[in-house]
């Protein structure tokens, strides 16, 4: 029991404030007692839907099954490993083999821009180094030209390709 202090003499409680005072908790151990439920509830079909979910995704996964003729067909195409899965997929979404699906127009155009990409990407990498010597095959040439001596024929004649290339593109 709680002890309140008057005036400097204690007075103690008395059972029937004790039971009102239970009285008034009960309304909140109720409250409390139904979010219990609703959160048990809750977590339940939180439980069953976030399975129904994982079997709804398992179906929308269509399993590619090639054949030995499809696989015979993707082994003897010239096609890089990037376009083996949209070439796959494609095949799987108008219903067709694999060797129809590499005959079709549209995957055709399909496969034949990223490879032009690929080969762009690869040819813009390659050329980003630098050249080993520091005499160029201009150099060689003006200088042949000026001391009227042939230092490097091979050199000569690069340097007069690169020239005429050079001025063509202009």
């Amino acid at each position: 029991m709680e002890n309140e202090e008057l005036d400097g003499q204690e007075v103690l409680e008395t059972p029937e404030e004790v039971a009102e005072e239970a009285e008034e908790e009960t309304p909140e151990a109720d409250e409390a007692e139904t979010l219990r439920k609703e959160k048990a509830e809750l977590e339940a079909k939180n439980k069953q839907l976030f399975e129904r979910v994982k079997k709804a995704e398992k179906k929308d996964e269509p399993s590619i099954e090639l054949t030995a003729k499809d696989a015979l067909t993707l082994a003897k195409a010239n096609i890089s490993e990037d376009d083996v899965d949209e070439l796959l997929q494609y095949a799987n979404f108008k219903k067709m083999s694999v060797s129809e699906a590499l005959a079709d127009p549209v995957m055709k155009g399909i496969i034949a821009t990223k490879e032009e990409q690929r080969r762009t990407a690869e040819a813009t990498i390659s050329r980003g180094g630098a050249r080993g010597s520091s005499v160029t095959p201009e150099d060689h040439l003006r200088k042949a030209e000026l001391t009227g001596e042939i230092t490097d024929i091979d050199a000569i004649t690069r340097a007069r390709m690169d020239r005429r290339i050079a001025q063509a593109k202009r």
